[in-house]
């Protein structure tokens, strides 16, 4: 096996300070004795939010993807696989932060066998990830859509059909 990626503490270190700052932030009324009423509620849904998005961020961090010469596996608190040659999906997203704005980031899905596997751009290796499932996918003569062929341009990378 090859060396495994991860998302580096890094670059989740904003999205943990994200999540334990609106728990906080959505908690702190009930620390200075805010009864529970309707308003209430709402703060306790959106803390609900807050943290589940940081156990997400914790999962994340705790991943770690394989890429092989058999599939890819995403090992961490879900362990996924997808076999090359069961690989029925690539596809390459853009998601901005700002409209008009090029700060943002990618992500990665593929599908293959009844299973899905999605990584972002801040995964360590992410590019060499792209490459290989870019190969494997016109080896298996995968085709892909205009939004993935338009993002692994503006990657600067080069499909086998273009």
């Amino acid at each position: 096996m090859t060396q495994p990626h991860r998302y580096p503490f890094e670059h989740l270190r904003a999205d943990y300070l994200r999540a334990g700052g609106g728990v906080v932030l959505c908690l702190a009324p009930f620390a200075v004795g805010m009864p529970l009423s309707g308003g209430a509620w709402v703060l306790l849904g959106c803390a609900a939010l807050f943290l589940l998005y940081g156990l997400r961020t914790g999962m994340r961090q705790m991943t770690r993807v394989w890429v092989t010469d058999d599939g890819i596996v995403s090992d961490g608190p879900i362990k996924t696989r997808i076999a090359w040659e069961t690989l029925e999906d690539v596809r390459l997203s853009y998601f901005s932060t700002r409209r008009g704005s090029a700060s943002g980031w990618l992500q990665l899905r593929l599908k293959g066998a009844g299973a899905t596997i999605r990584l972002e751009s801040t995964l360590t290796g992410f590019d060499d990830v792209v490459r290989c499932a870019l190969r494997k996918a016109g080896e298996r003569s995968l085709a892909l859509n205009a939004a993935t062929q338009n993002n692994i341009s503006a990657m600067g990378l080069v499909t086998a059909d273009g």
